[in-house]
């Protein structure tokens, strides 16, 4: 994990922390030990974050990390069976939403499309490209015009 990324996180282990010490007792007894203890050695001590109690969990200034952070929590540990499905439905359709900007920016259908020319079997110009710019010397340029007059 890249260093910007990792120092992100910790915040964001900081974060998650203050919103599992506000689950109720039954939540917090379905998050394993482990988990609790490897967010609770990897946060940063030093971020402050506030959990305004004023609102709720969803209206917090959370960082997109933590965000994810809770809503993974919620999926692995708290959601019960009958959510599960509504979940994978979820994420059956973010996953599409994806592949569909995919499709829209790449457009793989006009990937392999045959051009007009190709179609009619026209003969393609051939055209030379060259990597690097190739010069003349100057007797190959003289040379080139002596050669042109007496060919006319």
């Amino acid at each position: 994990m890249l260093p910007n990324k990792k120092i992100l996180y910790r915040k964001a282990y900081k974060e998650l922390y203050e919103v599992i010490k506000k689950l109720s007792k039954n939540e917090i007894e379905k998050l394993p030990n482990d988990f609790i203890m490897n967010i609770h050695e990897n946060m940063d001590t030093n971020h402050e974050f506030f959990y305004n109690e004023s609102v709720g969990v969803l209206e917090q200034d959370f960082m997109i990390e933590t965000k994810a952070l809770i809503i993974e929590m919620y999926r692995r540990f708290l959601i019960e069976d009958s959510q599960n499905e509504y979940w994978k439905k979820y994420d059956e359709k973010c996953f599409n939403i994806i592949e569909e900007e995919k499709r829209l920016k790449y457009n793989p259908d006009k990937l392999f499309e045959i051009t007009k020319k190709e179609e009619k079997n026209e003969p393609k110009e051939d055209v030379e490209i060259a990597l690097v710019k190739v010069e003349e010397s100057f007797l190959r340029k003289i040379l080139n015009k002596i050669a042109r007059i007496f060919k006319k």
